[in-house]
């Protein structure tokens, strides 16, 4: 939900407190107590208070991850957050790194993440949002789907919205697309399958993520 953690000096939850002790032990019967069962009740005393108080803590702080929950959840659908290709069937082959270009040999950073797997596995979206591109035959990509993730929603009096996203991501070498430019998506929606389109040397899909139109990855 993109919130704070609460910060190690709140969770100390600091507290003074009198030395005296309370009203209520200085009852006759209380009072009458060898002094260290009185110590032992006070320790008692102050555990139970800063029991109670983290308690309290803790109760406001679900009630904000709640509140921005409720406030928050159309935009969470538009963020990318699960693989793009089921678990079983691909396996990360490249990573968001430098590495040796398997045409040329020379070291390049690759902007992505490329997942093998055989042609024809499905390609899911990663999140909600709107097919901007469909390309054919790119020298490089080859079939490729780009989707940017605009948020889409409904305010208070049951108008629809539209605020722009921050996120696009982008899915390249696929062997067929089954959206085409203009499609609204869902999170997981199958948009294609995987190929060898373009500059691959296998059947793959590159998937790439931009955050505010920068390319994103495993490091900043």
């Amino acid at each position: 939900h993109g919130m704070e953690q609460v910060s190690e000096d709140v969770r100390q939850m600091g507290m003074g407190g009198s030395e005296d002790l309370p009203e209520e032990m200085t009852t006759l019967e209380l009072s009458s107590l060898p002094r260290r069962k009185r110590a032992h009740i006070e320790e008692l005393r102050i555990l139970i208070d800063r029991l109670q108080a983290e308690a309290s803590l803790q109760e406001r702080s679900f009630s904000q991850i709640t509140d921005k929950f409720h406030e928050s959840v159309d935009s969470l659908k538009h963020i990318p957050s699960i693989r793009p290709v089921p678990v079983n069937e691909a396996w990360e082959s490249s990573l968001f790194a430098f590495r040796n270009d398997p045409f040329t040999g020379k070291k390049a950073f690759h902007f992505g993440i490329d997942f093998a797997g055989r042609k024809g596995t499905p390609i899911y979206a990663t999140a909600d949002g709107i097919v901007t591109h469909r390309i054919v035959n790119d020298r490089r990509l080859g079939n490729a789907v780009v989707i940017e993730h605009d948020i889409f929603g409904t305010d208070d009096n049951g108008e629809p919205y539209t605020k722009e996203g921050i996120y696009r991501t982008e899915y390249g070498h696929m062997d067929k697309t089954i959206v085409k430019k203009g499609d609204r998506i869902k999170r997981g929606q199958p948009i294609g399958t995987m190929g060898n389109t373009g500059r691959s040397t296998g059947p793959h899909l590159h998937y790439a993520v931009r955050y505010q139109d920068r390319k994103r990855g495993g490091r900043r």
